[in-house]
């Protein structure tokens, strides 16, 4: 295989001059950990539909969206929604900005997926 960060490499200029201080995996640099334990990631999910006393949220969302993956949680099992929301919130804990963009990134593209809930 050739270095990519190899300034004499005839292949795509872009993964040599662009690149050329980055760590690729395959240099052998070992990853930090960025792993969270069971109940920190419980937490987030939990809290990821939890909503304050007194919000009315609409009864689909509560039944299809809350209620379903509240289910889930107790169960020990994570949708792609759930795991969405726990890397956004995970990223925020270590001290990263995220940004949710586009069209519908409040509602989320299907039910399962909203990010803000409205009253």
């Amino acid at each position: 295989m050739k270095n990519t960060t190899n300034e004499r490499f005839k292949g795509s200029r872009s993964m040599t001059h662009k690149w050329k201080d980055m760590d690729f995996s395959q240099n052998g640099v070992e990853p930090t950990s960025t792993g969270y334990d069971i109940f920190t990631l419980s937490h987030i999910a939990r809290q990821s539909v939890s909503l304050p006393a007194g919000f009315n949220v609409h009864s689909r969302l509560e039944r299809m969206h809350i209620a379903n993956r509240m289910q889930k949680i107790d169960n020990n099992l994570v949708d792609w929604a759930t795991a969405e929301a726990m890397a956004l919130v995970s990223l925020n804990m270590d001290g990263y900005n995220t940004r949710i963009v586009g069209e519908d990134s409040e509602r989320g593209t299907y039910s399962q997926r909203h990010a803000v809930f409205k009253d």
